[in-house]
Order: structure tokens, then C-alpha cells, then sequence
């Protein structure tokens, strides 16, 4: 059996793929397998994938989202430890080995996890680093500092299998952040470890599922965090005050979007709940404008560009 597989979960990124794979079969470390699950492409991913069928296991499934098909990779995996990159993105040579060598330096890890080159594919923005946009990454017990800030990405990770058949694979009921939801579980039982160096490239462009919908995305945090919030009172790692201050945020930002979308009940039914957990001067001023009728809301935004400055951009890329 491999030590490591890996799980490349593809939807419409065949001109990326064969980089992904290639950055896999690259490792300086080789005890490895690598599984693509195609979750329902409809470009030429299988002319892609086609060339590397004697290295590579290769699952379809209908287009069901990357948290079944990572799933689905999991329950096809044998490897002692599991990794995720996302076919549009590439691993750096030592990613593995230098990944592994934590593991064993460190039994008591559960999870490790590295920094990222983030790279704008428009090349309007400039080269990025992960953790330079994050405030509280830290190694061993992580789990209240995690639930404050995310600082764990999907394609960095490489986790113990055992710690995924304690705590369940991807939550496939939720449409982005599922990495979020998982690396959360991970971290409540077990430590985490990490590595303050760039081991991979990010890719952003168009086409990201994660920033398709920022609908899906706001209403995705809730879900996560409203988890936690059921279960506050009986885990005593779970800071009650944090989730209320995250909940009245994300609820803040769901309000704003819907101010945006000059759709002022749902915004003020959404700002309300924002208080409920988060009393703030700048959300009693929003749920004020919740007041205001559509068209005021409109005249504003399109005559007076007023509303400009609202943003539901989470403390992320």
C-alpha cells in the first residue's frame, strides 16, 4: 500500500490538469498514489487524463461538487496519509517530504498544512502568500483559533486517514468551505502542524467554484459555525463568545449583501440576527438602511453609488 494518496477532484479544468498531475509525480518523495475523480466535466478531460492511466486511478462521477468528489476519493484511497490538490493548482517538489518528515518528527499531528504562492490568473493583483493574509497561524492546539480565523487551505493539507474515519469525511452538504467544516473536526481532537514556507501554487481565476457564489459562501460559513454553536455547551473547547462575534459578523455581511441586491427585507431579517449575536454601531447603521424602501435602496446605489462601499469579503482571499 502507498504511504500517501493523493486526490485531484476536476469539473471543466482540463488545460490545468496535466500540470497537477505532473507537480504529483514530480515528489521528491514517490511512495505515493494519486486518484482524479472527473466530477462530470464536460470539456476533454478524458483526452487529458489519458496519457497518465497507468500512474493514475481515474473515477467519474455526475457533477455532484468537489466535497463528494474528494469523498469519493477518500473511500477509493489506501494511502496511511491523504493530501488534496485541486486541479488547478501545483505542488512544489518537496511538498511531501518535507510534509512526511513533520509527521514523523511529530506523532501527535493529526493534520499539516503549508503556506501557498497565491497567483492571480488576470495578473492584476500581485504574488501573495497565504499566511501573509492571516493572523493566527499557529501549530498544536489550534482548534480556538481556527474557529476565530481560517488559516488551513484545501491543497496544502495532508492528514492522517485515521483522523478522517474519527471525524467523517467532507460535509456534502455544504457548497464551499468544506475544507473549513473539516479542518475544524481534525482540529477539535487532534493537533495540527504547519510549515511557515510556500509548498504550492494557487491558482485564481474566473472560474474558482469557491468565489462563484457569494450567496453560497456566506450561507456556508453560517451553517459551520452554527454547528459549533449547538454544541458549545457541551464541548468545553468551544468558546461560546467566539461564535457569537463570527455569527453576528457573517450574518452582518449576509445583510449587506442583500442591501446590495436591493432586497431590504431579507437584509433586515439578516441584520437583526447579526445583533442578536453581535451588538455593533456599524450593523445598527445597516439594519437603519434595511429600513429604507427598494427603490430608495436602488436610487442610492445606482444614482448616488453610496452603497459602494459595502463589501461581504471575509477575512480571506
Amino acid at each position: 500500500m502507498p504511504t500517501v494518496s493523493v486526490i485531484i477532484p476536476t469539473y471543466n479544468t482540463a488545460h490545468f490538469l496535466s500540470e497537477a498531475i505532473e507537480s504529483v509525480l514530480a515528489q521528491t518523495y514517490k511512495d505515493f498514489e494519486i486518484i482524479v475523480i472527473d466530477d462530470g466535466s464536460t470539456d476533454n478531460t478524458k483526452e487529458i487524463i489519458e496519457p497518465y492511466l497507468k500512474r493514475v486511478i481515474f473515477l467519474q462521477q455526475a457533477n455532484k461538487g468537489p466535497a463528494m468528489a474528494r469523498n469519493l476519493g477518500i473511500r477509493n484511497s489506501s494511502g496511511e496519509f491523504v493530501g488534496f490538490l485541486d486541479a488547478d493548482d501545483i505542488w512544489y517538489p518537496e511538498k511531501l517530504e518535507r510534509q512526511l518528515n513533520i509527521f514523523v518528527k511529530n506523532p501527535q499531528y493529526g493534520l499539516v498544512h503549508a503556506d501557498s504562492l497565491i497567483r492571480a490568473e488576470d495578473n492584476l493583483q500581485p504574488d501573495r502568500l497565504w499566511f501573509d493574509t492571516k493572523t493566527r497561524v499557529k501549530s498544536g492546539e489550534v482548534f480556538s483559533d481556527l474557529l476565530a480565523e481560517c488559516f488551513i487551505n484545501i491543497p496544502s493539507v495532508i492528514v492522517r486517514r485515521q483522523c478522517l474515519d474519527q471525524t467523517g469525511f467532507f460535509d456534502e452538504n455544504i457548497k464551499c468551505w468544506e475544507g473549513y467544516d473539516l479542518w475544524l473536526r481534525v482540529a477539535y481532537s487532534y493537533q495540527i502542524g504547519f510549515i511557515n514556507a510556500p509548498l504550492l501554487l494557487r491558482r485564481l481565476h474566473g472560474n474558482n467554484l469557491f468565489y462563484s457564489s457569494k450567496l453560497n459562501e456566506i450561507f456556508s460559513l453560517i451553517k459551520i459555525i452554527e454547528k459549533w454553536e449547538e454544541k458549545a455547551l457541551a464541548l468545553p473547547k468551544v468558546d461560546r463568545a467566539t461564535i457569537k462575534h463570527k455569527l453576528g459578523r457573517e450574518y452582518c455581511r449576509l445583510g449587506i449583501y442583500y442591501l446590495s441586491q436591493c432586497d431590504p427585507n431579507k437584509a433586515h431579517l439578516a441584520l437583526k440576527k447579526s445583533l442578536d449575536h453581535r451588538f455593533s454601531l456599524r450593523n445598527i447603521i445597516y439594519l437603519g438602511l434595511s429600513m429604507l424602501p427598494a427603490p430608495v435602496l436602488q436610487y442610492i446605489r445606482k444614482g448616488k453609488h453610496r452603497l459602494g462601499f459595502l463589501t461581504t469579503k471575509p477575512n480571506r482571499i
